[in-house]
C-alpha cells in the first residue's frame, strides 16, 4: 500500500470588530444603539445578532447615521416591513415578517446588505 503524506495548510481569515476608541463594541452595547430604518444607515458592516428571541431571522447593519452622524443600527426585516407598507399605502399595517421575506425588495436589500463584511462583537451574552 502506498503511503499517503500528510500536510498541514494554514489558512487565514479576516475578523472585523467594531471599535469606539479604543474599546470593542461588546453585544449588550450594540442591543442599546438606536434601531433607525436600515436605508437611514452609512453602512460600516453587517452583524448576526438575534435580540428577540421570537424573531426568527435578524440580519443588521451597523454604521452612521446618514444626518446625525450617531452609530446606529438597521435591521432589514423590520425595514422592509416599513417600507413595504408605505409602498402599498398602509403605513399602520405593515405586512409580516413572511411576506416581507418573500418580496423582491427582501432579495434585492438582502444581496446588497450581504456584501458588507461581517463584524464580530465582543461578549458571551
Amino acid at each position: 500500500m502506498p503511503v499517503a503524506t500528510a500536510t498541514v495548510v494554514t489558512v487565514v481569515a479576516e475578523v472585523r470588530v467594531l471599535m469606539v476608541g479604543s474599546r470593542q463594541i461588546t453585544r449588550s452595547v450594540f442591543r442599546q444603539l438606536d434601531v433607525i430604518p436600515i436605508n437611514e444607515v452609512q453602512p460600516m458592516g453587517r452583524v448576526n445578532e438575534r435580540c428577540w428571541p421570537d424573531q426568527y431571522h435578524e440580519f443588521w447593519v451597523v454604521g452612521r447615521h446618514q444626518t446625525t452622524g450617531e452609530l446606529v443600527r438597521g435591521e432589514l426585516v423590520r425595514s422592509l416591513q416599513v417600507e413595504l407598507a408605505k409602498i402599498n399605502g398602509t403605513p399602520y399595517r405593515p405586512p409580516s415578517e413572511h411576506d416581507a421575506m418573500q418580496s423582491v425588495k427582501y432579495r434585492e436589500w438582502k444581496v446588497e446588505y450581504d456584501e458588507l463584511p461581517l463584524i464580530v462583537l465582543a461578549g458571551l451574552k
